[in-house]
């Protein structure tokens, strides 16, 4: 699997590598040098924090993924067409 289609959540200096990889990095009661390398943080009490972040990533990838299926979808369709004409 892709790692840029993974996210990771993370607190201290030895997440930094990983959240250099992932497609979406986040620091939850992080380090400062966690929360530098990071795509967003989160502090709080709660690890649940951080599931509306998850949910909207997801919810964009998703989005983005049907998007690249209906230009592949139509890119074949065309192909087809093509060929039949000929």
């Amino acid at each position: 699997m892709d790692p840029k289609r993974c996210a990771a959540v993370g607190d201290g200096r030895s997440d930094v590598p990983l959240f250099t990889e992932v497609g979406l990095a986040i620091a939850f009661n992080a380090t400062p040098a966690a929360r530098a390398a990071a795509h967003v943080s989160v502090d709080g009490t709660d690890l649940r924090a951080v599931l509306p972040l998850l949910d909207a990533w997801l919810g964009a990838a998703h989005t983005s993924q049907e998007g690249r299926a209906r230009r592949r979808q139509g890119e074949s369709l065309r192909r087809g067409a093509t060929r039949r004409v000929l």
